[in-house]
């Protein structure tokens, strides 16, 4: 009971409708061992529950744009993904395979190597770069936050905010932790309103969800998209 108060409160709080919330998920399927099936079924399912977009890696872009082409949902390829470590060129050739199969989100991971050495000039030349290759279309930078500590996470906004990228997403999910709320908040208080804010890894729940949107997430990387909606319906039904 004392659970559900507190996801009541919150809902309440941030004036939450099954429609808004839907559309404020990126619901993903990243896995190395996902069968083209499981790939389809998933993508079905999120075009159902009308998430924002539907994530996948970009060689399964085609095959996931068969879903989505006559829906709302967008499809959102992960770029890079989850090292980061291929070079701008190898990033840029990807970004525009996957826009020729269908994307229209690019989340892509930066060389955190090159953040941690300092190397702020490739670090703000690359991300402009992909963005250049996005050529208009939705672009997320993945920082990947358990491997920076404050100083690194308030660099990389910084050099964020010279690139036009749409959004800064917390995590490739891949790493040793997640989204947190107080890196959610400290990405909000630099970027302020000149991008988007995404929390991703770890997501699992609706309270974890609602926590983080409180927190300034624009956006709710998740592979748990489905359970979250139906929490959200099951708690304002009771």
């Amino acid at each position: 009971m004392v659970y559900s108060n507190q996801i009541l409160r919150l809902i309440n709080e941030m004036n939450l409708t099954y429609e808004n919330l839907s559309l404020k998920i990126d619901n993903a399927i990243l896995k190395p061992n996902m069968k083209i099936s499981e790939i389809e079924a998933f993508c079905y399912q999120s075009v159902k529950y009308q998430f924002a977009s539907v994530a996948v890696n970009s060689g399964f872009a085609s095959i996931a744009k068969c879903f989505t082409k006559k829906s709302s949902t967008k499809l959102c390829c992960a770029i890079g993904f989850p090292l980061g470590l291929t070079s701008v060129f190898c990033k840029v050739v990807e970004i525009k395979d996957a826009i020729n199969s269908g994307a229209d989100e690019l989340d892509f991971v930066i060389n955190i190597g090159r953040l941690k050495s300092h190397d702020y000039f490739y670090i703000e030349n690359e991300i402009k770069e992909l963005v250049k290759a996005a050529k208009g279309k939705t672009t997320k930078l993945i920082i990947e936050t358990c491997y920076l500590n404050k100083n690194e996470k308030i660099t990389i906004c910084r050099c964020a905010l010279n690139t036009g990228v749409d959004f800064i997403k917390t995590s490739t999910g891949f790493g040793k932790n997640g989204a947190t709320v107080d890196d959610v908040r400290l990405i909000k208080s630099i970027v302020k309103s000149y991008c988007k804010v995404k929390a991703a890894g770890g997501i699992k729940n609706l309270k974890d969800a609602l926590r983080l949107i409180r927190s300034g997430a624009d956006r709710i990387g998740t592979n748990s998209g489905v359970k979250i909606m139906d929490e959200f319906k099951k708690m304002i039904k009771t």
